[in-house]
């Protein structure tokens, strides 16, 4: 026979590759000979596909005609050379260096030793090939490792049969490809590798025997043994024994908490991200598993017997769950002995001491449990990548699963039942569970401009920041806030129940939302009570969404709902109640108010008082007004009982503890603006009462600080002698001019020169100046004021303007005394102030001469008042000062009490 190689392109399929060496191979046989050939071929072929060694590409026919065309390669050898040479040569042409090669063991001299028809080339000879011509397989370290087991097992052989050698090398050489699927050196393919199969079984028993090598029931194939005295198998059996039957369902769901499976279809359209958690129960767990759940769950039950399925048919087919597919797993008995075969190596590798000490025990340990963990995950795979091998149910409805893409279908389509009436938020930012702290803050930045930019296109939201994303895609886009009939954004509910005006689907929660409402009528409640029920079917709307929903509620019914936060009623959000609205929603509940034809006159008199335009207006939405103004008062007003009226005072605390606005607009208000209710109802003249009295008390409330601030100014012109009506610019200017240069004559010791140089500032508006003032006066701004500060600064304010008198006097003698007097002097203000009596008073300047002039009178009353005690003395100035001034006062029997004020700088 005559064979001739052709040079050809290599491909990447075992098919292909085996269709070029085909190709390069010419063969020059008979018909009989071709005909032996095919035969065998065939005999070959079939018994690898019995084997399930065959490529995924080949069928048995296939692989036969190949088989044939390759000839003289055996099959094996022939499914070696394309992997050997892409794992160990790592290069192409390494196929074709064989192919035309003249060495040893290459394709060409194995044909020199082809003495007849039907002669094959083993693979014992492609192993020689590559060992003795391929160093290059030895730069990969792990095909080194298992190269230099087989070397060293052929070694330590020794003198033997050839048999045993050929059968070792073809043994080797499969383990240093590694498991290619089932090609592999397991008994059927390794049967084939002698021309004889009783050669074979001869060869195996004698390896086995030397222990060169080992048969590995986990990975059902032989591999090279380098020899140990620790018995994995044994250790395994024992094991094994000792596990007995433990709980599978369970060991799954601790071991290997499956990841969740999203339905990517639903989850794109809904926008809502939505997945499915595994969960695996068998016929002894089955009661332990919750019959509800608020997440959708694919429960996989476990079948190791004809038992167990009536089980699932009886007990678990029969739960009606909404959110669970159930699946009956009729391969229960082998993820059993699949998860029995991990646990055992697992406590293996924990308690058997000497594996830890012996590296061939600890090599064949890894594989062994590399093998067993991988076996185990391909069968938990396979339950969704070939879903079609289980029985799937929805309820009492087989589902038709064929792929693992139509899996995919069914989930999606699961979901849109259950969640009928789930809305369309596609912001996958927010409407999640459990939001980033990126979208909260992004979240707390719509609330407010909710509030705050209602009527704004975008709600104010300039550029493109996270906030104005939610807004289109969960407000814009399901129609919540939109342009009304006079060109202004509001919010509102949908105005139309059909789907096709509704394409994000709002219009079923927010009918849900609307009849809570409803309910609220009687009693306020929080909008959080709704939470469970509007995250669960048939809404599922998310946790991060809620917030954002309730307020753009309430922005829409905000004429009918009344806002309380802790019980107390509030007309109006600020920014810092929104924000402890989002982060404490259960400290504030809501009531509607559809009241109509209820005290109607009453309701007419305050619409017409409070707006006057004609206009029909909720009893919430009259009330709003007048509590937004009484609780914006400021502290001064919220507080004072001196500044306002007794009827102003029982309005004004209404307010403070209100728990209802009916109440409040139709009893309390009436009756604290001292009105007869039942009266009212029918006569006109106490109607007319009621408007008035209530426009005199919130005027009254509204002009409370002003009126006081009006007061001090009146004082304040009274105490500079200028006429009570002046202007204030004309008053701050007339001060100033009656206290500028007064500051030289004190040191401040009491206030007086901050009080002047206050006066003194003639920038700015007047009412700051005022304002100023006050705040010194009463050490605290006026708004802040309580009737004790007021008092107070009332005080303060006589006394200092006092104090300025008398600097306004001494300033006058000192500068009268300046002109007569020559050199320095001292200025005194001689006073005697007297129970029942006008006080008396006089300036005296003293210069060096009565100063002089005086020293024999001041030493001769001192050397008289040290003979007295220190009140004695006190009590005798009292009395010749007093009578100094007698001739300027009336005499009267009462005991005097007399002071003498000395001072060159007056305070």
């Amino acid at each position: 026979m005559h064979h001739e190689i052709e040079d050809s392109l290599i491909l990447e399929s075992a098919e292909q590759v085996l269709r070029i060496v085909a190709a390069a191979i010419d063969h020059e046989l008979t018909s009989k000979e071709q005909g032996d050939i095919g035969k065998k071929a065939a005999r070959q072929a079939k018994a690898m596909a019995v084997a399930k060694a065959l490529p995924g590409t080949l069928d048995e026919s296939t692989a036969a005609e190949l088989f044939a065309s390759c000839y003289p390669l055996h099959p094996v050898s022939a499914l070696l050379l394309p992997i050997l040479c892409q794992k160990v040569a790592q290069n192409e042409r390494t196929l074709f260096s064989y192919l035309g090669s003249r060495e040893a063991h290459g394709f060409r001299e194995s044909l020199s030793r082809c003495e007849k028809v039907g002669d094959l080339i083993y693979p014992w000879e492609i192993y020689e090939y590559f060992i003795l011509n391929q160093p290059a397989a030895l730069s990969d370290h792990f095909t080194h490792r298992r190269w230099a087991e087989v070397v060293t097992a052929i070694e330590r052989l020794g003198d033997t049969q050839v048999d045993d050698v050929h059968i070792l090398k073809a043994v080797g050489l499969l383990n240093i490809i590694g498991a290619q699927g089932n090609f592999k050196a397991s008994k059927d393919i390794v049967s084939l590798c002698l021309p004889k199969k009783v050669s074979v079984h001869r060869a195996i028993d004698r390896l086995t025997e030397k222990s060169v090598i080992q048969y590995r029931k986990f990975s059902a194939e032989y591999r090279v043994w380098q020899g140990s005295d620790f018995d994995l198998d044994a250790n395994v059996e024992a094991e094994q024994g000792k596990l007995g039957r433990f709980d599978l369902a369970e060991s799954l769901n601790s071991r290997h908490a499956l990841m969740p499976i999203v339905a990517r279809k639903y989850t794109i359209q809904s926008g809502a991200l939505r997945y499915f958690h595994p969960t695996f129960v068998d016929a002894s767990t089955i009661h332990l598993l919750e019959q509800k759940s608020n997440h959708a769950r694919i429960v996989f039950y476990l079948a190791e017997s004809k038992d167990d399925e009536r089980t699932f048919w009886s007990q678990v087919l029969d739960s009606t769950a909404s959110l669970d597919i159930r699946v009956l797993c009729l391969n229960g008995d082998q993820l059993r002995k699949s998860v029995a075969e991990v646990l055992t190596l697992e406590e293996i590798q924990k308690t058997a001491q000497e594996l830890h000490s012996d590296p061939v025990a600890q090599r064949e340990y890894k594989d062994r449990f590399s093998e067993a963990v991988a076996k185990e995950e391909d069968l938990l795979d396979r339950l969704l990548s070939e879903p079609q091998l289980n029985r799937w149910y929805w309820k009492t409805e087989k589902l038709s699963i064929k792929s693992k893409r139509s899996l995919q279908e069914v989930l999606s389509r699961v979901l849109g039942a259950v969640y009928s009436k789930s809305p369309v938020f596609k912001n996958e930012l927010i409407n999640r569970d459990k939001p980033s702290s990126q979208a909260n803050a992004a979240k707390n930045k719509l609330a407010i401009a909710m509030f705050n930019n209602e009527t704004e296109v975008d709600l104010g939201i300039d550029k493109f920041p996270a906030e104005k994303a939610i807004y289109r895609a969960c407000l814009r886009e399901t129609k919540l806030h939109v342009l009304d009939d006079d060109g202004d954004w509001v919010f509102q509910g949908p105005k139309s129940a059909r789907k096709s005006d509704d394409p994000c689907n709002i219009n079923p929660v927010w009918k849900r939302i609307d009849a809570f409402l409803d309910g609220t009528e009687q009693q306020a409640k929080s909008l959080i009570q709704l939470n469970l029920e509007l995250m669960a079917p048939p809404y599922g709307i998310k946790q991060g969404m809620l917030p954002i929903l309730y307020l753009a509620v309430l922005m829409a019914n905000q004429q009918e709902l009344a806002i309380y936060e802790s019980r107390v009623y509030t007309p109006y959000l600020s920014e810092e109640q929104i924000e402890r609205f989002l982060k404490r929603p259960d400290e504030f509940t809501v009531q509607r108010f559809r009241i109509t034809g209820l005290n109607q006159s009453i309701h007419e008199v305050y619409s017409s008082t409070l707006f006057n335009d004609g206009k029909q207006r909720s009893i919430l939405a009259l009330a709003k007004p007048i509590a937004k103004m009484v609780l914006k008062l400021p502290p001064y007003t919220q507080t004072t009982q001196a500044g306002l009226s007794a009827r102003a005072q029982a309005v004004r605390n209404l307010f403070k503890l209100s728990k209802s606005p009916i109440k409040l607009m139709l009893e309390a208000l009436p009756k604290a603006l001292g009105i007869n209710l039942d009266k009212a109802r029918d006569d006109e003249d106490e109607l007319k009462k009621l408007s008035k009295r209530l426009m005199d008390t919130l005027k009254e409330l509204q002009y409370c600080l002003p009126n006081l601030k009006d007061q001090f100014r009146e004082m304040l012109a009274q105490a500079f002698s200028q006429d009570k009506d002046i202007e204030l610019v004309d008053l701050r200017e007339a001060v100033a001019g009656r206290c500028r240069g007064l500051e030289d004559y004190t040191i401040d010791r009491d206030g007086l020169k901050a009080f002047i140089q206050r006066t003194l500032k003639s920038t700015g508006e007047p009412e700051l100046w005022l304002n100023e003032l006050l705040s010194f006066l009463g050490q605290k701004p006026a708004d802040k004021w309580g009737d004790a500060e007021r008092d107070a600064a009332e005080y303060r304010l006589v006394e200092l303007t006092r104090k300025l008198a008398e600097l306004e006097r001494l300033r006058l003698h000192y500068q009268d005394s300046a002109t007569r007097v020559g050199g320095e002097f001292d200025v005194y203000l001689l006073r005697s102030v007297k129970k029942g009596a006008p006080d008396y008073d006089e300036v005296v300047a003293i210069d060096k001469h009565r100063h002089e002039a005086i020293k024999t009178i001041k030493a001769n009353m001192n050397d008289a008042l040290k003979e007295a005690d220190g009140e004695l003395q006190m009590a005798a100035l009292a009395e010749l000062v007093d009578e100094f001034f007698a001739e300027r006062r009336e005499l009267t029997k009462s005991k005097p009490v007399s002071k003498v004020t000395k001072r060159k700088r007056v305070n």
